[in-house]
């Protein structure tokens, strides 16, 4: 049934989900060969303060050295190293393995 309303009526909006529970963030950042930014966006993802992060890099097959920066941060985040079909499907493989109300990527090249 299509919502629509004149002036002075009301829409019911049945779906609304009230919870008491933190919403959960997902945060996919697909990267390949970006060594020389991956720890500064990941050090913008770990930096915020909400505790609610499902954080997930997906690594293309980096052969610059992110793997070795992507260890540095065990325990911290999870990382996938898998060759992919470009950033798109980096993002949606990494949306797959993540769980949330509320699903966010953020480029492995983005600045502060």
């Amino acid at each position: 049934m299509p919502m629509t309303a004149g002036p002075g009526s009301r829409v019911d909006i049945p779906s609304l989900r009230v919870s008491r529970e933190p919403v959960r963030v997902a945060i996919v950042t697909p990267s390949y060969n970006q060594a020389p930014y991956l720890a500064e966006a990941i050090e913008s993802v770990l930096g915020q303060d909400y505790p609610h992060v499902d954080y997930l890099v997906m690594d293309g097959g980096s052969t610059d050295g992110s793997l070795e920066i992507l260890r540095r941060y065990e325990g911290r985040l999870r990382y996938v190293r898998a060759r992919d079909g470009g950033q798109a499907d980096a993002v949606r493989h990494g949306f797959e393995q993540t769980q949330g109300e509320i699903f966010a990527f953020l480029n492995s090249d983005d600045r502060r």
